[in-house]
């Protein structure tokens, strides 16, 4: 059994603050996690936006287009 020290946390906070720590790391994360959602909400809205017409067909009609959206739809 070991007799050493106990351990000792890095940060100096009481068994008080830890459910305010908790619901900041949550709110946090589902943050990012939402900031990551619409920007790939956004790339996936207008990655087959073809505005010109110097191409004969529009990305979203190919093959790869098609995939890209199907791709980025599952992410989002």
């Amino acid at each position: 059994m070991n007799t050493g020290t106990p351990y000792v946390s890095a940060l100096a906070c009481t068994p008080g603050q830890w459910p305010l720590l908790y619901l900041c790391t949550v709110a946090v994360l589902a943050g990012f996690g939402l900031l990551v959602n619409l920007g790939v909400l956004y790339a996936s809205v207008f990655a087959t936006d073809d505005g010109g017409s110097a191409t004969p067909t529009p990305f979203r009609c190919t093959t790869a287009g098609t995939l890209t959206m199907y791709a980025l739809g599952s992410i989002a």
